[in-house]
Formats: structure tokens, C-alpha cells, sequence
């Protein structure tokens, strides 16, 4: 292991100019090789000497002249290797360098061991408190613990770039004292794929310090397109899925040899660092990559039902089953992703027992069971599908197109397992969808606009899950659902408006020169559909809260707007407030439907989670946010308005299901309406309107009853 002084005060030059004297004594080999071959032919092609002696020299000539070649080869590859290894222990001395500045920039004191400690609270014209000095120990405490998290970064890659080394400098010098090694391959990302492959191509026989080795070239190239594009092309596809078979193999219970800790480790590392070097060996940006027809047999290969598990009896898995799990890991192309995603697809809704292929033993598994999850996951393909295209919305939008039938597949039709929960297949599926419907990765919360792809796709699901019901595992990804509706709450506000566009999305009530997609939910996705789905949805509780806090900010959005002077063209204070009440009447009709469907959550639960704050609501309604030219629009109307009703809503939306009649439910339901009167006379207040007050409350109270209705009609409670 590196330590802590030896690699900031270690001087790289150093390494630098000793693999210069390496290519310079090369030089040299190769300046008196071409006088051994000036006079060889000075005595041989002129004729000046002929015979058995002359023949005899000339052989000797040419084994000098092998031996310098040999030279040549191994200084050369002795100097890249120390060129190398400057250059990745550089980076690591920098990458320490900068994180032991920064801390001293955070008033720490650095020690040559690498720990650190800090002084006192400084006064600020006055003693300090128990309760700042307590605050201060807490802050430094937590910077000293993230700063050592960077200088073991920093010393894991010293070490691991100077492990490289001394592995590569050990196989190309050789244990010969008597010849140079004339098939030395020298250092850098070229010459340690070459390594690589030759190491994977004997994944069963490694010895623990050659898996170390391979686990090292593995991870330490990771990033490198030239590394990763060779390994792959020597490999080929189908001997990428062998070698993760190998790997499986290497670390399964049932073969005689229990691998220890160590190796385990090393395994899950290698395993893991097939998924990156994969994902980097496709990426284009003009740099090498794997080609189509690569991909054409990584697509064959998968297909493939060849690749053996040693198990007593041997088992067979298809090649996609071993890719899907390392598609966990990596940021792969979007359209390598989107191209063999539909490909994994397509073939398991051919092959339905797909994932079943080899019997759910827990321990058979135990890679992909302790690295991913538990019961046997990693056999189902589609799992590490949906995990890598929840974090790739362009090929998670491509996979997901309802054009190819794939969404109504996922949606209604697969078996996602008995796997169930967080990190199940079926919520994987669920991170999937969120990030090709709202155009950012699954959890993100923003960053990418929604697309036409993408606002199909909800509407699609909307279309189906409204006609046809929810799907078994709905359950597993009714939170990404609502975090995908919640980005489509202007969308959905502009549907369930009395007054809507009639046909179409129409432009954003707020926002219409946005050019942010809409999703057509009026037409091919009626009103019915749209209020049943989110009923279903509504029955978790921070689905819900998702959906009604996104809808808070757009009514807050729009009458900090009206305020500034700054509305869409004819919209006014009792429009904005008609139009919201509708929708938050609506909402109010889809909570109480979810409550009455959802009875296994006990009435405090549900409080406890709906209970709203607010502090999530500038996030969902990304469209209007990214778009208002007012630098205000995001702190003065959530903080001033939404903020302000809080505490009246908490109180408010409390539920008690012990009623029956649904009237009555309804009524203890009814904190939207309340809600929207208070923010109406808060608006008013603030804004010197109080005399508009009565006006507000009764455009409220009548718009909000007309959505409710309506809502209510939609679910068949009227």
C-alpha cells in the first residue's frame, strides 16, 4: 500500500527520466545493431568472404542480431511501462495534492500519517456558546471524515497504478538472466487490455494474485476507450458472457472450494468492471468503440442458451441472462442500450420462462444474489435492463415505445417474479419508466425536458392502466409512476381545466411558447382514464403527495406570475384560481377513491406520509420552472404561498376511514377545498386584494365541487 507521505512528497520526475534511460539504452541496442548489419553484409552480399567460416559468422551475425531485437523490444516496453505508470501515479499525487489543499481551505491541519485536526470555534466578538462550539466539532468532523474518503481514494489508485506496474514489468522482463524478452508488450491502456484478455481467456486457473491482477487492469482502465474496445474485440461477445460465466463459476458454493473473502472480493470487482469497461467500449464520441456487427453477435450470443453453470447436475443459462447483469453497472450509449435492450425484450416476450432457465437457489447465484439483491435475481435479464435504462432516459424512451407493444408487455403482461420491493425487477422496470417518460434519470428529480417520445409513453400508460387496470407488480413501481405523472402535472392540470384545449395537449396554461412536449391525455387517453390511473397511484401516499405538491406549485407559479404583471395573454387572478380548483377538486375525488382502496394502510399511516411540506414542489413541475424568466418564481410564491398554508393543510388532511357512506368520506376529505380558499385570501393579502376575497372563495368553492364531480364520475362514485 501506498502511504500517505510517500505519495505527496513522491517525485515523478523521477520515474520519467528512468524510462527515458530505458528508451535511450533501446537507442543505443539499435544504433550497433545496424553496424552488425552493415558488416555481415559488407562480408557476405559483396563476396569479399565465402566458405563454412564466413557461414558460420554469418549465422552468429544473425542470433547478435535477434538478441538486440529482443533488447530493443523489452527496453521499449520497460520504458511505456514507466511512462505509464507516471502518468496514473501523477494523477493520483494530484488528485491528493488538491484534496490536501482543500482541506487546509476548510481550516484543517494535515499530518504526515494523512489524519487530521482542527482548532477551536474562533470568537465572533463573543464568547462562543455550548451549542456553536457543539455545532463546530459536529461540522469539522464530518469535513475531516469526507476528506479522508479522498486521500484513500487517491492513496487506492497510487497503489493500484504501481501494482500494474510491477505485474507488467514482472511478465515482460521475465525470469531469464541470460536473453531479453523478445515478445515483451511494454505499458499503457493497449498493452494492458492485451494482459487483460490473456488473464480472462484463463479465468478458471487464475491464481489468487492473477485475479488481483486482472481485477486491477480491469477497474484501472475502466475509463479507457482504447482498453475497452480491445478487450472487448479479443474477447468477442460470446467470450465476454464466458468469461462472466467464469467468473459465476469461480465463485459459486456448490463446486469443492469455497472461495475465501479476498477472492470474492475480487470477483464482485471483476464482475462489476465488466459492466464499465462494456459501457465505455460503446461509446462513440470519436473515440474507439465496438462496431454493429459487434453488437449483432453480442446479440447471437445472448440468444444463446450455451453458456454452463457447474453445478451437480450442470445448468445452462442464455447469454442475456448473464448480460443483464452486468448492464447494472456502467453508462452505456444510448443507442447500443436502445438497440440490444429491444432486442432482450423482444426475445423475453418470446421465451416466457426466460429468468426460469435455472432453478431460484438462493446460493447458486451468489454474485449476482449479494452484489444485486437476493432470491436468485440476477437471472432474470430484464432486471439489469431496467437499472441501466433507469439511468439512460434516450434508451429507456426507445425500449419503451408503445409502438413496438413493449410497454403494454411490461405494463400488464410480464412476470416480473416473486421478487418484490425496493431493488426488485418489477421497481427496476418502474426506474425505467420514470426516466424515459420525464427525459432525466430515475430519482434525478430534473434535468432533461420531457420528449414527444416520452409524453407518449405516459399517455400510453395512462390509456392502459385506466382501460385495463394495473399490472400484479404495480405495487413495486407505483412511486416512479407518481414521480413520472408529477413532471405531467401542468399536462394533467390543462386536462382536467373545465375550459381545455379539446383534442389535443394544447400549449402550457402558464407557459405555451415553452416547446417543452405535451402529453395528449384528452382523445386517446380520456378523462376517465386519466383519473382512474391516478387513483391507483394515489393509493401510496408520497405518490400522491407527489402529484398534489406539483400541482400546489403550478397554482403558485401561476399567480406569482399574475403578480409580477407577467400572465399568459387573458389570464387572471379568478381564472388561474377557477381553473386550479377544478383540478384540486379532482384530486381531492382520486385521494378519497385511494383511501378506499387502499384500507391495509392504517389512517395514521397515511396522514403521516401525506402530510405535505412543500420542499419537493419547485422540483416536479420542471417544464414551468426551467422556462419563467422570473428570478423569483421558485422562492417568493413556495415560500410565501405555499409555505404560508402549511400548517391549515396539515390540519386538513387528516383522514378518519371509519365512515362508510361515501359522502361522508368525501366530506372529511375535503382539505382541497380548504386549501384553495386560503391560498386565495393569502394571494389576495399579500398583494393588497383583500377586497377580491369573497369573490375568490366563491369562484373556488364552485369550481373546485364541478372537478370533483367530475372526478368523482370518472370512478363511478356518482
Amino acid at each position: 500500500m501506498v502511504g500517505f507521505a510517500q505519495l505527496r512528497d513522491l517525485k515523478t520526475e523521477a520515474l520519467r527520466e528512468s524510462a527515458q534511460e530505458f528508451y535511450d539504452f533501446a537507442s543505443w541496442l539499435d544504433r550497433k545493431q545496424q553496424l552488425v548489419r552493415v558488416d555481415s553484409r559488407s562480408l557476405t552480399v559483396t563476396g569479399e568472404w565465402d566458405g563454412p567460416a564466413a557461414q558460420a559468422t554469418l549465422a552468429r551475425y544473425r542470433g547478435l542480431d535477434e538478441v538486440f531485437e529482443g533488447g530493443k523490444t523489452e527496453y521499449r516496453a520497460i520504458c511505456a511501462i514507466l511512462r505509464d505508470a507516471a502518468d496514473d501515479i501523477g494523477a493520483a499525487k494530484k488528485k491528493l495534492t488538491d484534496a490536501i489543499a482543500d482541506a487546509q481551505a476548510h481550516e484543517l491541519v494535515v499530518h504526515d500519517d494523512g489524519s487530521l485536526s482542527w482548532g477551536p470555534l474562533k470568537p465572533q466578538g463573543h464568547q462562543p456558546d455550548p451549542q456553536d462550539i457543539e455545532a463546530h466539532g459536529t461540522r469539522m468532523k464530518g469535513l475531516s471524515e469526507d476528506f479522508q474518503r479522498k486521500f484513500k481514494t487517491a492513496l487506492d489508485d497510487a497503489t493500484d497504478a504501481d501494482a500494474r506496474a510491477a505485474s507488467a514489468l514482472r511478465g515482460d522482463i521475465g525470469a531469464s538472466a541470460t536473453s531479453f524478452n523478445a515478445k515483451a508488450i511494454g505499458g499503457g491502456e493497449l498493452p494492458d487490455s492485451v494482459r487483460a484478455a490473456a488473464l480472462a481467456k484463463r479465468i478458471d486457473t487464475l491464481s489468487p494474485a492473477e485475479l488481483e491482477e486482472l481485477r486491477n487492469l480491469l477497474h484501472g482502465n475502466e475509463k479507457s476507450s482504447i482498453f475497452a474496445t480491445n478487450l472487448m474485440n479479443t474477447l468477442g461477445p460470446n467470450g465476454l458472457l464466458e468469461l462472466q460465466a467464469g467468473v459465476v463459476n469461480r465463485g459459486q458454493k456448490w463446486t469443492g472450494h469455497d472461495a475465501d473473502g479476498a477472492t470474492m472480493d475480487d470477483l464482485r470487482a471483476i464482475q462489476d468492471a465488466l459492466g464499465t469497461n462494456l459501457a465505455t467500449a460503446t461509446q462513440p464520441k470519436g473515440e474507439p468503440h465496438v462496431t454493429q456487427s459487434w453488437v449483432e453477435g453480442l446479440k447471437e450470443a445472448g440468444r444463446s442458451r450455451t453458456f454452463v453453470l457447474n453445478d451437480m447436475p450442470k445448468h445452462y443459462l442464455y447469454g442475456y441472462q448473464l448480460l443483464g447483469n452486468m448492464l447494472h453497472q456502467g453508462d452505456y450509449d444510448k443507442q447500443f442500450l436502445g438497440d440490444i435492450g429491444k432486442d432482450m425484450v423482444a426475445f423475453d416476450r418470446s421465451e416466457p420462462g426466460l429468468h426460469e432457465a435455472v432453478p431460484v437457489i438462493r446460493e447458486r447465484f451468489p454474485l449476482m444474489d449479494d452484489a444485486q439483491g437476493h432470491e436468485g435475481r440476477g437471472y432474470d435479464s430484464l432486471e439489469g435492463l431496467m437499472d441501466a435504462l433507469g439511468r439512460n432516459p434516450g434508451a429507456a424512451e426507445t425500449v419503451l415505445d408503445p409502438a413496438g407493444g413493449n410497454l403494454h408487455y411490461l405494463l400488464k403482461e410480464r412476470d416480473w417474479g416473486a421478487d418484490t420491493g425496493v431493488g426488485s425487477p418489477a421497481d427496476s422496470f418502474g426506474k425505467a419508466f420514470e426516466a424515459a417518460t420525464t427525459g432525466h434519470p430515475a430519482g434525478a428529480g430534473a434535468g432533461g425536458a420531457h420528449t414527444d417520445g416520452g409524453a407518449r409513453i405516459m399517455a400510453e400508460a395512462v390509456h392502459i392502466i385506466g382501460q385495463e387496470g394495473v399490472g400484479g407488480h404495480f405495487a413495486d413501481y407505483r412511486d416512479s409512476f407518481g414521480n413520472a405523472m408529477a413532471s405531467y402535472m401542468p399536462d394533467i392540470h390543462n386536462e382536467l381545466r373545465n375550459d381545455r384545449a379539446g383534442g389535443s395537449a394544447g400549449p402550457d396554461p402558464l407557459f405555451p411558447n415553452s416547446g417543452e412536449a405535451r402529453a395528449t391525455f384528452l382523445g386517446g387517453t380520456p378523462d376517465h382514464d386519466l383519473l382512474r390511473t391516478m387513483a391507483v397511484v394515489a393509493e401510496d401516499p408520497k405518490a400522491f403527495k407527489a402529484m398534489s405538491d406539483a400541482e400546489h406549485s403550478y397554482i403558485a407559479v401561476g399567480l406569482e406570475r399574475i403578480s409580477k404583471g407577467d400572465p399568459p395573454a387573458g389570464l387572471t387572478a379568478d381564472q388561474h384560481l377557477a381553473q386550479s380548483a377544478q383540478v384540486v377538486g379532482a384530486l381531492d375525488a382520486v385521494r378519497t377513491e385511494a383511501i378506499r382502496n387502499q384500507q391495509v394502510l392504517s389512517d395514521k399511516e397515511y396522514n403521516d406520509q401525506v402530510a405535505w411540506n412543500g420542499k419537493v414542489a419547485n422540483a416536479v413541475v420542471g417544464g414551468a420552472i426551467k422556462m419563467s424568466p422570473l428570478p423569483t418564481m421558485v422562492s417568493e410564491p413556495l415560500s410565501r404561498i405555499v409555505a404560508l398554508t402549511t400548517d391549515y393543510s396539515a390540519q386538513q388532511a387528516a383522514v378518519d376511514t371509519s365512515a362508510t357512506a361515501d359522502r361522508a368520506i368525501a366530506d372529511q376529505h375535503a382539505w382541497g377545498r380548504g386549501y384553495m380558499q386560503t391560498i386565495a385570501a393569502d394571494w389576495a393579502g399579500v398583494h393588497g386584494r383583500e377586497g377580491e376575497i369573497p369573490g375568490f372563495d366563491l369562484t373556488v368553492g364552485n369550481n373546485f365541487t364541478t372537478g370533483e364531480r367530475r372526478a368523482q364520475e370518472a370512478l363511478g362514485r356518482e
